[in-house]
C-alpha cells in the first residue's frame, strides 16, 4: 500500500531499557540525524496499534509496555505530499516503551542504532542547539549530527533533555524547513 499523501498524524517511540537508555536511530533518509521510532498512522486507525507495528518494521522489536507520554501538533517536515489546504505538519502522539527481542533494524529506515544514556542525549539536544545557532556547519552537521529536530523538541518537552525557550524556538524553526525529496537527500 503506498501513502503518498501525509495524513498529518505521527507516532514517534521513545523506546527506553531498564538502565534507563535510550534506543536511538540514526535515520537512513535526510536529515540523517538521531531520532526514535517515527511513523504515519496511515491506515492502521489506532494509533497504539502504529506505534507497535513501527516499532517491529524498524527494529524488528516488540512492544512489551507502552505508555503515551504527550500529545499535540507541531510543523514538521515530511517527504509526502502535504494535504492541499494543510500546514505542513503533524499531530504527534508520543508514547514511551520497553521491548523484547533482537534489534535488527531495516536498513530502509536506519543506517546506525544505538543505546544512550541520559547525558549522552543531552549531549546529542546540545549538539542539535548548537546546528540550531549556526555554530555547526551542514557537513559538521552531517558527519556528527544530533538530535533530529522534531525529537530535540519532543525529549524537551517530556523534560528528557534541557533545553532554554530562546534555543528550543531555533529547533522548532530547523523542524519545519523543508527537507530536498529522498533522492536527492541519500
Amino acid at each position: 500500500m503506498s501513502f503518498a499523501v501525509c495524513d498529518h498524524t505521527r507516532v514517534g517511540v521513545l523506546i527506553v531499557d531498564a538502565p534507563g537508555r535510550y534506543l536511538l536511530i540514526r535515520d537512513a533518509d535526510h536529515p540523517h540525524a538521531w531520532t526514535s521510532v517515527v511513523g504515519h498512522d496511515d491506515a492502521h486507525g489506532d494509533l497504539e496499534l502504529a506505534a507497535r507495528i513501527e516499532v517491529a518494521e524498524q527494529l524488528g522489536m516488540a512492544v512489551m509496555s507502552l505508555e503515551r507520554v504527550t500529545d499535540g501538533w507541531r510543523a514538521d517536515h515530511c517527504h509526502r505530499a502535504v494535504q492541499a489546504g494543510r500546514t505542513p505538519g503533524h499531530h504527534w502522539t508520543i508514547y514511551r516503551a520497553t521491548v523484547t527481542g533482537a534489534l535488527q533494524p531495516s536498513a530502509a529506515y536506519a543506517c546506525d542504532t544505538r543505546w544512550t544514556n541520559r547525558a549522552e542525549l543531552q549531549a546529542l539536544a546540545d549538539r542539535t542547539v548548537a546546528y540550531a545557532r549556526g555554530e555547526v556547519t551542514e557537513t559538521g552537521w552531517s558527519a556528527a549530527p544530533g538530535l533530529e529536530p522534531i525529537w530535540g523538541w519532543w525529549t524537551r518537552r517530556i523534560r528528557d533533555v534541557d533545553v532554554g525557550a530562546a534555543d528550543l524556538a531555533r529547533i522548532q524553526k530547523l523542524a519545519e524547513r523543508p527537507l530536498p525529496p529522498p533522492s536527492a537527500a541519500s
